[in-house]
């Protein structure tokens, strides 16, 4: 037994790497950027919620809201005004996650790349 979870934040998939899987699809959740409280992280919300007690509309403070992309001049303008996909990965031979911003390469040859790219908020 073992393994580690991630988030693979702008996806839909996992890494075709041996022992890796899909635990479930989602879109990138948060915080208002104007709200004060709510959620430190970012979420990644299930495309199919499940519900117990559900009532549609604000229940209190701090709502989530679904995060879209803002890059009108990026390269990729197809990605401008869309959700944030995500993806919620298993990596069953793995033991640790690290995250190292500003990096596309591991710290060292014991660490092994599971996914790269550009750091947005």
């Amino acid at each position: 037994s073992g393994g580690v979870t991630y988030i693979r934040w702008g996806r839909t998939v996992c890494p075709s790497e041996a022992g890796t899987e899909l635990v479930y699809e989602g879109i990138a959740a948060g915080t208002h950027y104007t709200h004060k409280g709510g959620s430190a992280t970012h979420l990644c919300l299930p495309k199919v919620p499940v519900y117990s007690n559900y009532e549609p509309g604000v229940q209190g403070h701090s709502p989530l809201y679904g995060m879209e992309y803002q890059v009108p001049n990026a390269i990729n303008h197809n990605l401008h005004d869309h959700n944030v996909p995500c993806a919620v990965c298993y990596a069953s031979t793995r033991s640790t996650v690290l995250i190292v911003p500003a990096r596309n390469s591991c710290p060292s040859s014991s660490w092994t790349l599971e996914y790269s790219g550009y750091l947005m908020t």
